[in-house]
């Protein structure tokens, strides 16, 4: 007998899902709402009016940009860097004096 109740209740709870799914509700949520209570859900679908159909997201085509006509650039002159006297060079400070713990 226990196993023709799990039988019922398990077709009760399978019936359900795919009359929510007719109506454009959930499949899987419907499955789990008659899997724990069988006779509530399938009276509640039954009673509820149908969803709204899930919409699909429009495939829209990407357009590509033309391509853009590089010009040709002036060559950057080649020049070297003068030397820095020395007397502009400033001393760096020894690593004892900013950091005494080192």
């Amino acid at each position: 007998m226990e196993g023709l109740s799990l039988l019922i209740w398990l077709i009760v709870a399978v019936v359900t899902a795919f009359i929510a799914a007719k109506k454009n509700r959930s499949f899987i949520g419907w499955l789990i709402i008659g899997l724990i209570l069988p006779i509530v859900g399938f009276i509640l679908i039954l009673v509820l009016p149908e969803g709204q159909p899930v919409k699909e997201k429009p495939k829209v085509k990407k357009k590509m940009a033309p391509p853009v006509e590089m010009k040709e650039e002036e060559p950057t002159p080649e020049f070297e860097a003068e030397p820095v006297p020395e007397a502009e060079v400033a001393e760096e400070p020894e690593v004892e004096e900013k950091m005494p713990w080192l």
